[in-house]
């Protein structure tokens, strides 16, 4: 007779697991990472900006300029910082994709919105240093 016609029951629940494994929290770190180093991108690409303080007052009053032109060392700064994002979440998407075994497993969506927000930000730098 099979084992599993006599009745008996393994000796193992039907899910095994008792907590995250070393996969899902790399997997969580590598999201929260992934966010701060676009929140720090985008803190980079906003101190790059031209000052909004009205120049035509500077010039008439003073004689004085202000900068109209972006702070190219924040911009390729930042676009680094994206670059090694995109990287970052693709490799995290890989490993999260590949660890899926069960049907209650699901992708982080996290990284996966994370990869189109640093994909937009690469697509935006790419225009930038085009123009």
């Amino acid at each position: 007779m099979n084992y599993w016609q006599d009745g008996k029951k393994p000796d193992h629940p039907q899910n095994r697991r008792t907590g995250p494994d070393t996969m899902s929290k790399y997997i969580r770190f590598s999201s929260f990472l992934s966010w701060l180093l676009i929140g720090l991108s985008a803190l980079l690409t906003d101190a790059a900006k031209p000052s909004e303080f009205n120049i035509y007052v500077l010039d008439s009053k003073w004689g004085k300029s202000s900068a109209t032109y972006f702070n190219e060392s924040y911009i390729i700064a930042a676009a680094v910082i994206c670059a090694f994002t995109f990287l970052l979440i693709l490799v995290s998407l890989f490993i999260d994709v590949r660890r899926q075994k069960r049907k209650s497993d699901h992708v982080s969506t996290s990284l996966i919105i994370g990869l189109f927000v640093s994909l937009a930000g690469l697509i935006g730098f790419a225009i930038y240093f085009m123009s």
